[in-house]
């Protein structure tokens, strides 16, 4: 994990406190030790300090690994944390980060510290029922389970341990679909979109780039929180293949699709350009795009909602549900799917030897976005308007 700000000094002797991209608070130590000048070291992601004061008696102890002739960074791959950590490594940066959030918040204080040998099924059933009594759903609940049986079964195959114990853990979460958006909307998906859309030119410019990305060409969270001003190429997008889920690994340090920007996505990118520092165009931490969003949808008060609306929210991964609800009619589930949301699928004929040029890519989605800035009531009044001018003049008529 990268760090945002220059380590500060706390009142603890060689540790530092720094606050890191994600907007967590850190405690780096810097120190030296019988003749020898260590690199720094982020205690709280190697044994999990959350204050300057564990730090500090973190630094104790190591000092007297160092005086029995150990050394305390070496990495043995035999904790739980070491192991999460490698498989957390691997993946993109948009999917690492996800993943240490959920790693660190769910299992890292029950068994990050443990040789993966001494885990055994109960410490997992602690995970379990923390995450249960927090309320989280079955499906979250898996996506962790997911998680740990790829950091055992690796941990099986270095022949570390005897048997991938996750497997037998029992009713630990279980894959649960979201609801479509009509089991939880209650009006038409097309007026929803408009109010969504509406509201997104009001909000925060900070944010609102992000927010429109995300409404008006439906790329997912993570792949837009990873572009780059390098991406942009006058009005478009041009999509490296390892932001994105479906090309990440197969064409990896190349440009595989393009996509069109709207004129109000251009004005909120113009702000940012204006401020910007680095190539990366979001630099805020993934989790503040997200929770903008929510706080976005939470706002429009105008919404119709049905009851399972409450348990399955609206969230911005929606927006690829609307645009291909709103689009299919005209231009077929198919080619929208693969002109706008990357969708491939390898049993599909179409989706394997089909390729859709960028100027039709550009057709649906200004199809799209002419629905989105379409106002009927603005219209019913014009018609209002031109109706009471008539019935004005034809009065004046008769005098």
């Amino acid at each position: 994990m990268a760090r945002q700000n220059k380590p500060i000094k706390t009142k603890y002797p060689s540790v530092f406190s720094v606050t890191m991209n994600d907007g967590s608070e850190n405690f780096i130590v810097r120190f030296s030790y019988k003749g020898t000048r260590y690199a720094d070291r982020n205690f709280t992601q190697l044994y999990n300090c959350k204050s300057a004061k564990s730090a500090s008696e973190k630094l104790i102890i190591v000092k007297d690994l160092i005086d029995n002739g150990k050394n305390p960074f070496k990495r043995t791959m035999d904790t739980v944390d070491e192991l999460a950590y490698e498989h957390i490594e691997k993946k993109t940066p948009a999917q690492a980060k996800i993943l240490k959030y959920s790693y660190d918040k769910w299992s890292k204080d029950i068994i990050g510290h443990i040789i993966i040998d001494k885990v055994t099924i109960e410490h997992i059933n602690k995970i379990k029922d923390k995450m249960e009594k927090d309320g989280k759903s079955p499906s979250t609940i898996k996506k962790q389970r997911d998680l740990l049986s790829a950091i055992f079964e690796r941990a099986f195959l270095m022949g570390k341990i005897e048997r991938n114990i996750i497997k037998l853990v029992e009713n630990m979460g279980y894959k649960v679909g979201k609801p479509k958006l009509t089991q939880r909307l209650n009006e038409p998906l097309i007026d929803v979109i408009r109010k969504i859309y509406k509201k997104a030119l009001e909000y925060d410019l900070e944010f609102r780039a992000f927010i429109l990305i995300s409404i008006m060409n439906a790329r997912r969270a993570g792949e837009i929180y990873l572009l780059e001003w390098d991406d942009i190429e006058d009005d478009k997008v041009n999509v490296r293949a390892e932001t994105t889920k479906t090309f990440k690994r197969a064409y990896l340090g190349s440009y595989v699709e393009s996509y069109p920007l709207s004129k109000e996505t251009k004005e909120a990118l113009a702000y940012l350009k204006s401020k910007s520092t680095s190539n990366r165009i979001f630099t805020h931490s993934y989790r503040h795009y997200q929770d903008a969003y929510k706080d976005m949808i939470e706002s429009i008060d105008n919404i119709k909602y049905k009851k399972l609306a409450t348990t399955y929210p609206i969230r911005s991964h929606e927006n690829r549900n609307f645009i291909i609800s709103i689009c299919s009619q005209k231009f077929g589930e198919t080619l929208v799917g693969s002109a706008t949301l990357s969708h491939s699928d390898s049993s599909n004929m179409n989706s394997l030897y089909n390729n859709t040029p960028y100027e039709y890519v550009k057709k649906i989605f200004k199809y799209y976005w002419k629905k989105l800035r379409k106002d009927k009531y603005k219209s019913l009044t014009k018609k209002a308007i031109k109706k009471q001018l008539k019935k004005v003049s034809k009065e004046k008529s008769k005098y």
